[in-house]
This record gives C-alpha cells, structure tokens and sequence, in this order.
C-alpha cells in the first residue's frame, strides 16, 4: 500500500519549535558521536516523558531510571553497537529537536512521528512503532466524540501537548485546541473541565488511563485523520542529528536485525501489540515524502 499525500499537511510547519532552531545561531557540529558514545559507554538521548514510550519510572533501581517501549528498543539496538547504557534528558515535547540541534543530547528517543515538516530539521531511524491517535473523554463519552471531525461538529474543547502531531492535526483542521505541556496536565485539564477531551497517541492515552483509574475518562477507538482529502497513516522513529550519517547508519543497520518478534518481547511490558508496528511500506523515506 502506497503512502497518500501529505504535502498539504505540515508543508510549511517543522513542528516541535521549528522557529527556535531557525532563529538559533547555528548547528552543533557533533564529530564521531557514535565512537565517543562507545568510549563513555552511553549515549544521551531526549525524551518528553510520554509513557509507554519514554519515561522516569522511580521504582526502578539505579541512578537511571529512564525505561519505556522505545528505550527498551533504542537500548537493544546501542547495545549491538557497542554503547552498553542509555541515560536520558527530559524536556517539554516542543523542546526536544531545538534540544537535539544544540547537543544537549546525541539522539531523540520517544514516540515523535515522522513528518514532511520535520524531516529537514532531524534525520530519522527507520519507523518503529505506528503512530494513532485517540480522544481522551469523560467517562460514558457524553458529547459522542469519536474523532476529530466529531469533535470539529460537535463542537468540543480539546486539549492536546504543545508541539505534539496532535496539535499540528487540529491546526490543521481548523480546531483550536487547549495547550497542555504533558500528558498529567491533560489529565488535570479533563478532570477541571477545561476541556471536552484530549488527543494524543493511543497507545499513551491508554496506558496513562490503565495507571491513574481514579480520574473518571476513559480513550476512543484510535482513528486514522483525514487530513486534506487523504488519510494520514504516520509512523515514530528515533532522531538524529542530519550530521551524525554514521550514527544513524549503524543504527538502521542494527535496527533491522530486530524483527518484530523480537520487538514485541522488548515492549509488550509497556502495551505495545502487533497492530502498533508500522506496516511493511512505512519507510522513513515513504513518510517523509
């Protein structure tokens, strides 16, 4: 299946503050930084605390507590590469690729989808994970809300994190949305009110709806956008510096040693099944357009 069109969606827009690296006096010029992630025997990566895919979990032992669905893959693949550790920065999601330019960190590891948009800014590894929203609602769902058309229609206050697909989506669609800058402040904003529901990835709306189940929401069926007549099907990758190719090389190459069996034994701790992997065409190149 071929990818349909997205030029019109993000043509312009490098999401994730694209004006902030514009405006930022140049690139970090970073060397070999897969030999010296093997000499220090790890490798920093940025991540916005989104569970499953990248977050602080305390209960863990160790001064390195990162963990998640794509850390457990990203740890698996630098393992292979000889870069035993993966130690993370947290930063606001909108943050992590001006984060990434200015070498606060060596790689981005969350669920941050591959856009035409950010394509320029970011070299992207190979897709891992499919990337779908959904709506977090009240509990019985009163308003009827099942996607973004519903929500345009009904019409509903949705929230969505700052710099996230989510919020370029709803832009996109003429939906103004209510900023949040993490998932818990999305969950503060439903249960004050302040919004009818919120978007975000599926996966994460489910688990973080499996972990807090005092909160009275519950998370829609996961939607494909119809974005400028055609579906949007997108997919997340781990980033990279566009100056780090050998980095990135090395990384793809071991990447695809990992078949989705394999996969699935890394991440099914974090709720993450066989209809969360990209299908067979999902190619960053594909994605990119």
């Amino acid at each position: 299946m071929a990818p349909l069109s997205r030029r019109g969606f993000l043509a312009g827009l490098g999401g994730l503050g694209t004006a902030a690296v514009l405006a930022s006096c140049g690139y970090f010029r970073p060397g070999d930084t897969l030999q010296r992630a093997r000499d220090a025997g790890f490798i920093t990566v940025g991540h916005s605390g989104i569970a499953p895919f990248s977050f602080y979990d305390e209960s863990l032992a160790g001064p390195n507590p990162l963990t998640g669905a794509a850390v457990a893959v990203d740890r698996a693949v630098f393992a292979k590469l000889g870069v035993p550790e993966v130690r993370g920065v947290s930063t606001q999601l909108a943050d992590l690729i001006p984060g990434l330019l200015a070498g606060r960190y060596d790689a981005i590891c969350t669920n941050l989808a591959i856009t035409p948009g950010r394509c320029p800014l970011v070299a992207f590894g190979e897709p891992v994970f499919r990337s779908e929203p959904a709506l977090l609602v009240p509990a019985g769902n009163p308003m009827r809300l099942s996607d973004y058309e519903s929500a345009l229609l009904a019409p509903a206050r949705v929230g969505a994190i700052t710099g996230s697909i989510e919020a370029e989506q709803l832009a996109a669609l003429g939906i103004v949305s209510t900023s949040v800058d993490t998932p818990a402040a999305a969950m503060v904003a439903m249960r004050d009110q302040r919004v009818d529901a919120c978007a975000l990835n599926a996966v994460a709306l489910a688990w973080m709806v499996e972990h807090d189940a005092l909160s009275p929401v519950e998370v829609t069926s996961r939607f494909t956008p119809v974005l400028d007549g055609a579906a949007w099907l997108g997919a997340s990758a781990t980033a990279f510096r566009p100056a780090d190719t050998t980095l990135l090389q090395a990384y793809n190459e071991q990447l695809a040693k990992l078949d989705p069996v394999k996969i699935l034994s890394l991440t099914g701790e974090f709720g993450i099944a066989e209809g969360d992997l990209p299908e067979p065409w999902m190619s960053t190149a594909a994605l990119c357009g």
